[in-house]
């Protein structure tokens, strides 16, 4: 019964790994996108991302 619970409660620990990384790397799309764009609006690529 103990072993379930610590079972189940790594795999939630997991799971909320995977959702952070998961939001982690849609949040750098994003700033990606918006990097794209200033640079087509003739803004400088390093000084957006650093």
């Amino acid at each position: 019964m103990c072993e379930n619970i610590f079972k189940n409660n790594e795999e939630k620990k997991r799971r909320e790994d995977f959702t952070r990384l998961f939001v982690k790397l849609v949040a750098n799309q994003h700033t990606y996108r918006a990097v794209n764009t200033g640079a087509k609006t003739g803004r400088d690529i390093n000084a957006v991302s650093r």
